[in-house]
């Protein structure tokens, strides 16, 4: 995307020293940012994680377009709508895993 690290960080509102410790895995990524992420690289949520966590049925269900509707809406929906979306995701990935 020709994007520098200063630009991702001020996308994700954070300084570029801790989007840098995102990159290097000296720090942890909020799962509110790292939703951000793609949108902002233009990219999909699977691309961003190792191979080794990403499952086909993962990559499958990252095609979906409703997945980017969801992105394309997490800046302007209130914070009870994110709770119901991380409860949703919470509540598959425990039943997937069974």
């Amino acid at each position: 995307m020709g994007l520098t690290q200063a630009d991702v960080a001020r996308a994700l509102n954070c300084s570029q020293q801790a989007y840098n410790g995102y990159e290097t895995l000296k720090r942890e990524m909020s799962v509110p940012d790292l939703i951000k992420l793609p949108a902002i690289l233009g990219c999909r949520i699977t691309d961003l994680l190792p191979d080794e966590v990403v499952t086909e049925y993962d990559r499958q269900r990252a095609a979906d377009p409703r997945l980017q509707e969801i992105i394309d809406w997490w800046e302007i929906i209130d914070d009870a709508a994110r709770e119901q979306v991380y409860d949703s995701a919470r509540f598959m990935t425990k039943k997937h895993r069974r």
